[in-house]
C-alpha cells in the first residue's frame, strides 16, 4: 500500500508521462499517387491512345483503386502503423485531390521504407456497416466508378475500363473492357483471396518527419503493369474480367504498378 505522499508522487509522474506522450514530436506524410500509362500521364475519356504489351492499343474510361493498412519502417527496422480507422483510402483517376493522402502525426524519425494492402483487408470487409464509413461506405461508390459488389458483398480492389479495337463488342457494340478485380477470400466459404501487398525499401533515399513538418513520398502508379508484370494479358482474350483464374493473374499484377519515386524531404529548421 503506497502512503500518501508516495501516491502523489506516482500520479504526478504518471501525468507527467502521459503529457509527454501526448507531445511527442510529430510532422505529416503526404503520399502523393502519380498516375502513368507507361511514360505517359494517365488521363481519362480523351483520345490518348496507349499501348500495352501485346501491342493492343487503348484508352481509359475509368482507373480507381484502394489503398489501406498503411506502415512505414525506420531506419532501426522499426515500423510505424497508420491506425487502423485512419488507413483505407479510394484513389481516382477522376479525381485528383484522392491521389494525394495525407498521413497525420506520424512520429518524428527517419524512415527508409513503405508497404501497404491493394485492396481491403477481410476483417474490414466483413465488419458491420457502422464500421465501413468515408469511402467504404457501399454508397460512396455509386458516385465514382461503384466500388462495392452488392451482389456478392466484397470491395473491388481495383477497377480499370476503357476502349479498345482489340476488345470484343458488347450487346450495344461498344468496344469496351472491363477489369474489376476483388475477392478476400469468403467469408462464410472459401473463395478467391485477390488481397495484395505492396512493400518496398527507398533506395539511396530516406524520408525525414520532423516536428510540425510534411514530407512528401511520390509513389509513381503505371497501369500498363496491369497487362504486363509478371502476367501478360491481352485484352482480345479478356475483355471482361470480375472472377475467376484470370482476376488472380490481374491481381499478381498489382504489386508490379507501385514504384517509390522522388521523396521531398522539409527544409532543416
Amino acid at each position: 500500500m503506497f502512503s500518501k505522499p508516495h501516491a502523489l508522487l506516482l500520479l504526478l509522474a504518471l501525468c507527467v508521462l502521459g503529457q509527454l506522450q501526448a507531445q511527442s514530436p510529430s510532422g505529416n506524410v503526404n503520399i502523393q499517387f502519380n498516375l502513368m500509362a507507361g511514360n505517359q500521364a494517365l488521363r481519362l475519356n480523351t483520345e490518348q491512345i496507349y499501348q500495352n504489351a501485346t501491342g493492343e492499343s487503348y484508352n481509359f474510361t475509368l482507373f480507381n483503386f484502394f489503398v489501406s493498412n498503411i506502415k512505414l519502417k525506420t531506419r532501426n527496422g522499426a515500423e510505424y502503423i497508420v491506425p487502423q480507422n485512419d488507413s483505407y483510402f479510394l484513389v481516382r483517376a477522376s479525381d485528383a485531390a484522392s491521389q494525394s493522402i495525407q498521413l497525420k502525426n506520424v512520429p518524428s524519425d527517419d524512415y527508409t521504407g513503405v508497404s501497404f494492402v491493394i485492396g481491403v483487408d477481410s476483417l474490414r470487409n466483413t465488419m458491420d456497416l457502422s464500421q465501413r464509413t468515408g469511402v467504404l461506405d457501399p454508397a460512396f461508390g455509386e458516385r465514382d466508378g461503384n466500388m462495392y459488389w452488392s451482389w456478392n458483398s466484397g470491395y473491388i480492389f481495383l477497377k480499370m475500363e476503357g476502349l479498345s479495337t482489340q476488345a470484343k463488342a458488347d450487346r450495344a457494340g461498344n468496344q469496351k473492357f472491363r477489369y474489376h478485380i476483388g475477392g478476400f477470400g469468403g467469408m462464410i466459404s472459401k473463395s478467391t483471396n485477390n488481397i495484395r501487398n505492396f512493400s518496398e525499401a527507398f533506395e539511396n533515399q530516406v524520408a525525414t518527419v520532423g516536428k510540425g513538418t510534411t514530407t512528401t513520398l511520390n509513389i509513381n502508379v503505371d497501369a500498363n503493369k496491369l497487362f504486363d508484370g509478371p502476367n501478360t494479358i491481352s485484352i482480345a482474350k479478356n475483355t471482361t474480367v470480375m472472377s475467376g483464374d484470370v482476376s488472380v493473374l490481374i491481381a499478381n499484377n498489382h504489386t508490379s504498378l507501385f514504384k517509390v519515386g522522388q521523396i521531398v524531404n522539409p527544409k532543416a529548421q
